[in-house]
């Protein structure tokens, strides 16, 4: 039965990127060492905000590019691309960006990934991805003592009853459970989610109303 009374916290994440390091050596050269970039760690074990970002330019349905500045790559390198964005961006990159869970990037939206000189502003290199731009669906990480504790399962669906520091309050339904030995217990929603319930890129907290499935 899920615990309906138990508060966790609720993260705003904003647009940023997840690199192969394939990618990365393409970028910046060979052998590139994200893990010597560190600006903050995320409250995910081992995760971490780099200081390093990339452009993305992709093609509109308006038959133009358009470009994303200023993506920061979160660390370290994954096995595959991921470039999480919110639909206020997909809108104006003239794109459909599909809602995504982490990791499902087939037949996503493709881009070109830019590297610049963090000093000079000039261009470094361009990688091509055929895939990868994604509106990442909320969810919940959880590790399995935490999901035992919480009545939850991998891959349950839930809604979330989400405190607002003003008078915008929001149950968020279709929100996926993500268990995982290494998470900690954490929604996360993207900043039209975050800003819909006024939170103003700030950290709060929420509750389970019900599991939907």
């Amino acid at each position: 039965m899920a615990n309906l009374e138990k508060e966790f916290r609720v993260e705003t994440s904003a647009h940023h990127c997840h690199l192969t390091q394939e990618t990365l050596d393409g970028l910046f050269g060979k052998g590139f060492d994200l893990d010597k970039y560190v600006r903050f760690p995320l409250s995910q074990h081992g995760q971490y905000c780099s200081t390093v970002r990339v452009d993305i330019e992709v093609d509109g349905k308006d038959g133009k590019k358009h470009r994303l500045n200023g993506l920061s790559i979160l660390g370290p390198a994954r096995k595959y691309n991921q470039f999480e964005i919110s639909l206020t961006d997909a809108r104006a990159l003239h794109i459909d960006a599909p809602v995504r869970q982490s990791g499902h990037t087939e037949n996503s939206i493709g881009c070109t990934v830019i590297s610049k000189d963090a000093k000079t502003g000039k261009e470094i290199a361009r990688v091509e991805l055929k895939d990868g731009v994604v509106a990442q669906k909320r969810h919940i990480h959880i590790n399995p003592t935490q999901a035992e504790e919480l009545g939850v399962k991998d891959g349950e669906i839930v809604a979330v009853d989400i405190k607002s520091p003003i008078d915008r309050h929001v149950i968020f339904d279709d929100v996926v459970i993500r268990v995982n030995p290494t998470f900690d217990l954490s929604m996360h929603l993207d900043t039209d989610e975050s800003n819909a319930a006024g939170l103003n890129g700030k950290e709060t907290t929420g509750h389970l109303v019900e599991i939907k499935r």
